[in-house]
């Protein structure tokens, strides 16, 4: 009898250590399964571009790193627009966005999303894993075309001669990018490593003088001041001379590091000349 109870006392243990095994073994299976495969960096970029509500066509550069946090393996995306630089950290696995920072050019402050539940920047505290892959961020000759392009406002179509070269000015690589759209020139410097404005000049070689309504210097002042986001009255200075016979007014707007020149025509108020370089 004894020895019976022994025997199913030993087939019933024997049945628990089995059961504890099966689920253990479907645990393991189904954690498997929800991690899932490794994100690849094109799916990565595609998730935080759409997080952060830009268009590929708008990024000036970019970076893919595999980082870790908190003991967590991340892709850690960053990349720039003309006014924006951006920062994701993103689960590799299921794409979740964890943290996310953007910074407006010209402004010290990052600005958080709220972004799962992790609150707080522990970049920090974190140490990167050895394999970084990262995304080659230099622009090439077509990118830094697109850029000044954009940035005058026209389109390819509407240009008569375009050429794009590479230079060096002040210690940075450049590329040099000069076009004409009727009588009016177009000269930009681009930066070859982030896509950035150094310096752009633009001049219209005939000028029009019966092309519009006089205008004061008041109005060219606002003019002027217009086509400087943020400036204000006290970062023009504005007079009225003569050019090549014209009457125009003549000034510089010195503003977020940057200092404008510009000509217009008094006697129809369009913008014939207009340069930007970094001034500090």
């Amino acid at each position: 009898m004894k020895e019976m109870l022994r025997s199913q006392t030993a087939k019933i243990a024997l049945g628990i250590i089995i059961g504890f095994g099966v689920v253990i073994l479907i645990v393991l299976a189904i954690s498997g399964l929800e991690k899932g495969p490794e994100l690849s960096q094109e799916k990565v970029k595609e998730i935080a571009l759409k997080e952060a509500g830009v268009n590929e066509s708008e990024l000036y550069s970019i970076s893919i790193e595999k980082e870790k946090v908190d003991s967590k393996e991340v892709y850690r995306v960053s990349f720039k627009t003309a006014s924006n630089t951006y920062s994701y950290d993103i689960d590799k696995n299921d794409g979740e966005v964890l943290r996310g920072s953007y910074q407006k050019d010209g402004d010290d402050t990052a600005k958080e999303d709220a972004a799962s539940e992790t609150t707080n920047d522990t970049s920090a505290n974190t140490k990167p894993d050895t394999s970084k892959e990262e995304v080659n961020t230099v622009i090439d000759e077509a990118k830094a075309k697109t850029i000044a392009l954009n940035d005058a406002g026209v389109k390819e179509e509407d240009v008569s001669y375009i050429y794009v070269k590479k230079d060096r000015d002040d210690g940075i690589n450049v590329y040099e990018v000069e076009f004409y759209v009727g009588s009016k020139e177009y000269d930009y410097e681009i930066a070859q490593d982030d896509g950035r404005i150094i310096s752009k000049d633009y001049d219209a070689e005939h000028y029009n003088a019966n092309s519009g309504k006089a205008i004061t210097l008041e109005e060219a002042k606002a003019k002027a001041l217009a086509r400087v986001e943020g400036a204000g009255g006290s970062d023009i200075r504005i007079h009225e001379d003569y050019d090549d016979g014209y009457r125009v007014y003549e000034g510089e707007i010195y503003y977020n590091g940057m200092e404008y020149e510009f000509t217009i025509l008094a006697d129809s108020g369009e913008i014939v000349e207009w340069s930007a370089e970094t001034w500090r």
